[in-house]
């Protein structure tokens, strides 16, 4: 079996910088000599693809909502093998869960994990109040709350106010650092989080996260990691389907879990990536179809010019090969006009944990199958002719119920991210139609 270690960092609240702390942490331990395996609490694409290249090891999802506590466990343990520690990057406040609740927080995560917690906070404009959040955080609840790092700090007469503050009132929690107010190691934002991976200056990105990991106290944090007995987990999936199938994949359609393209492969597939943005269509011989979500509405000059991906789709679908597309592969749908709507785009997302009951018409799903996920998107449908619903959708963090998802012969698109390895359901009756269909 063996051991390994693995630390939390968590955040006061959003916006407080625990992702370029993460980052720091993560690349300084790789450059140090550490095989890093990031993980990341919550819903999230953009992230863990930052992650995934500052350790050289895929970032893999911890989501309660999705996963279950079994399924976060299993996860981790998969994810730890032939590692040396493991990097949490925590989602929103510590605490803040769905709705009033700790499901789905980083708290919860902690506990169902067993590790400590190194906390982020934001000091700007406070010295002795900070003491008293990390105090509130510390005792709110049973999480190992073991260190802090201290971010957007003024001067070394301010973080020496704050460290002695802190050590004041909790002498058992470490301060790790502190991190100079700056811009430096924050990435740009756009509408659905920060920029992707793919669009980075790697050079002058690693260099600012160098400087930032200088000001954090990595001996003293890796004392603080906890011991984690490695217990090799594996996924069962039966029976195994020899197909084809090909998954869109570039700067346009990059949100697609890294346990989603897993399940895949662990029920047979043959998996065949290309790129819409590139002019690439469906590659010869698959079975069947995934179209992930992204940002299609930034490369649309690309995708609009792509005359053979269009045609492809549409004798895909006219065939009743089975196409399955979340949130941006539902926008590229109606841009090639393969569902009869138009798209247009709110000021304000919709986003939330969101559950998915099948309707009778659902191609992959029986009726009353249930398959959990998150929506997270500004776009809006506004259709030209009715289209069939494939599922009845509650949000719990509004209160919402509504038909949602569209189909059309086997296929199906929906705002619905989903994570296959833990749908399994979802994932088995579209490799099944695939198998079906070949």
């Amino acid at each position: 079996m063996g051991s390994a270690k693995a630390i939390l960092i968590a955040g006061v609240s959003s916006g407080c910088g625990k992702t370029t702390v993460s980052s720091a942490v993560v690349y300084a331990l790789k450059r140090a000599g550490f095989s890093v395996q990031p993980f990341k609490v919550g819903p999230d694409y953009i992230d863990p693809a930052h992650l995934s290249h500052l350790a050289g090891r895929a970032c893999r999802s911890l989501d309660v909502w999705m996963m279950g506590e079994e399924g976060v466990r299993e996860n981790f343990m998969r994810g730890m093998e032939g590692a040396d520690i493991g990097v949490v990057e925590g989602v929103g406040g510590i605490y803040d869960g769905l709705s009033t609740t700790e499901i789905a927080s980083t708290a919860q995560v902690a506990k169902i994990l067993g590790i400590p917690v190194v906390l982020v906070i934001d000091v700007w404009g406070i010295s002795r109040t900070a003491a008293a959040i990390v105090k509130g955080i510390a005792e709110f609840d049973d999480v190992d709350v073991r260190g802090v790092i201290l971010n957007f700090v003024g001067s070394e007469r301010h973080y020496r106010m704050v460290k002695e503050s802190i050590g004041e009132v909790l002498p058992h929690i470490r301060v790790l650092g502190r991190i100079k107010r700056s811009k430096k190691g924050f990435v740009p934002e756009r509408h659905l989080g920060i920029r992707q991976a793919s669009e980075i200056d790697w050079r002058k990105r690693k260099e600012a996260l160098s400087e930032i990991a200088g000001q954090i106290d990595l001996e003293g944090l890796i004392e603080l990691a906890g011991e984690v007995a490695l217990k090799p987990r594996g996924r069962s999936f039966s029976p195994v389907f020899d197909v084809k199938v090909a998954v869109a994949q570039d700067v346009a359609f990059s949100f697609f879990y890294r346990e989603s393209m897993e399940a895949l492969e662990e029920l047979g597939a043959e998996v065949y990536l290309f790129s819409p943005v590139a002019g690439e269509g469906i590659p010869p011989e698959c079975d069947a179809l995934v179209l992930p979500g992204g940002y299609p509405e930034l490369f649309a000059d690309e995708i609009m010019e792509n005359r053979r991906l269009k045609e492809d789709i549409k004798n895909f679908v006219s065939s009743g090969m089975p196409v399955y597309a979340e949130c941006g592969g539902l926008l590229l749908l109606g841009m090639y006009e393969i569902l009869p709507f138009s798209i247009d785009f709110k000021d304000r997302p919709f986003l939330g944990y969101a559950e998915g009951k099948a309707l009778s018409s659902h191609p992959f799903l029986a009726e009353g199958e249930r398959v959990r996920g998150h929506m997270f998107h500004y776009s809006r449908v506004i259709e030209r002719k009715s289209i069939t619903r494939g599922y009845l959708v509650k949000v719990p963090s509004k209160e919402l119920e509504f038909e949602e998802g569209f189909v059309a012969n086997n296929l199906f698109a929906t705002y619905l991210h989903t994570n296959f390895a833990f749908s399994k359901n979802l994932v088995y009756g579209f490799m099944k139609k695939a198998h079906e269909c070949s």
